[in-house]
């Protein structure tokens, strides 16, 4: 693998879609809409059409076919009235997605995805699918990787920084090769270090985090507990905001 710069950015609001023109980007919204994205392509979905807000999902829901298509996403943290499925990754099974289109959208994640839309390469991440994360860009070798946290309701969640910080890492940062472009990647990878010694530490973290804390609330802990599992699947969602299309 060639040189590597890794920058994180904590939030959309503090950095500008200029920053990722050209570069490798990498969206995480942890709980959950990533991690719910990459279960959906996993179990089958043919793709997932992302949106900003409910009036183009719904607009976007006449023009398919009825049967061939689901409205997935949440407000808040809960199902969108008239909506088939919530943001839990643990509603997206095989035989509910298999073989369907997902029209989503979600409070924080689907806007960091457009943030990114000047990436010549936007990828979905989640502890899900880290270690297909880091084997596609490793196969790739972009001189630079931008990760993207979505935080929650344009505040900086935890969890976010957690992988973010997890992903450093795995890429090898800080190695003679791999360097953390930004002191933000280095706070993530020290954020990271801090609360994984242990699998119950790590977990803790989760649960105590702005976005972990409202799920918990919210009575969405078994999605917490699905989000933390790493290297169940061994896609990649791949995101193209010209189309607003994700695909594995």
């Amino acid at each position: 693998m060639q040189s590597l710069d890794i920058h994180v950015h904590l939030l959309p609001r503090i950095c500008s879609p200029v920053d990722f023109s050209g570069e490798v980007a990498v969206v995480i919204d942890i709980l959950r809409a990533t991690t719910t994205i990459t279960t959906a392509l996993a179990n089958g979905a043919n793709s997932v059409h992302v949106v900003q807000e409910v009036p183009e999902a719904l607009a976007l829901a006449d023009q398919l076919e009825p049967g061939t298509f689901l409205l997935g996403g949440e407000r808040h943290g809960e199902k969108i009235d008239r909506f088939d499925l919530d943001n839990s990754p643990l509603a997206y099974t095989p035989d509910v997605v298999s073989g369907k289109e997902i029209i989503f959208t979600t409070t924080n994640g689907t806007r960091a995805m457009a943030h990114c839309r000047m990436a010549k390469q936007i990828y979905l991440g989640s502890f899900n699918n880290i270690s297909a994360i880091v084997n596609r860009l490793r196969t790739e070798s972009p001189k630079e990787v931008h990760i993207l946290c979505a935080g929650t309701d344009s505040l900086i969640t935890h969890e976010d920084v957690l992988f973010a910080g997890a992903l450093c890492e795995q890429l090898g940062a800080p190695a003679d090769n791999v360097e953390p472009g930004n002191d933000t990647a280095k706070l993530a990878h020290d954020t990271w270090r801090a609360h994984s010694q242990t699998p119950e530490q790590f977990y803790r973290a989760l649960c105590h985090s702005r976005g972990g804390a409202n799920l918990v609330k919210l009575g969405f802990e078994a999605d917490i507990q699905r989000a933390a599992e790493q290297d169940l699947y061994e896609i990649v969602p791949i995101y193209d905001p010209e189309t607003g299309k994700i695909t594995a």
